[in-house]
């Protein structure tokens, strides 16, 4: 929530990573529906970290992670519990998302290859390319 001089505007961000590996960013209104893309609103978007909850207070929401120039695209998310995080690899080279204890497990993904994992339990995850291990991501599940 962000509190103006006028009023309090509940908003839900909501990400879409196009195929150019490129991410858009809008918030929704919760009050009024209305879909504001990040570049209309008044404060900066967030590059680091994004919030993911979907519209109308349910649980459930599709996030999308691009895994694009040896990076996972946003590296840090926040999402609600029953949220499903979808990776899709972007680069020409394989990739995997993995976790140290085997909660996240993905194949190797070539170029196109999508993985995706329903997040059920709050709590932080943080996951990495277990061929690139330099490659890091962080997600932060809400109840």
């Amino acid at each position: 929530m962000r509190k103006s001089s006028h009023s309090t505007v509940a908003a839900a961000a909501i990400l879409t990573v196009l195929s150019s590996g490129f991410a858009v960013v809008a918030a929704v209104d919760s009050n009024s529906g209305r879909i504001t893309p990040a570049a209309d609103r008044t404060e900066p978007a967030v590059s680091n970290s994004t919030s993911v909850a979907p519209p109308g207070g349910s649980n459930a929401s599709v996030v999308e992670v691009a895994i694009s120039g040896f990076a996972f695209g946003p590296p840090a998310l926040e999402v609600s519990a029953g949220s499903t995080i979808s990776w899709t690899n972007r680069d020409n080279v394989a990739h995997t998302v993995s976790t140290s204890d085997g909660v996240l497990a993905s194949p190797d993904l070539d170029n196109g290859d999508t993985y995706s994992f329903v997040v059920d339990e709050p709590g932080t995850i943080q996951y990495y390319c277990d061929i690139h291990q330099y490659m890091h991501g962080t997600i932060t599940v809400t109840p």
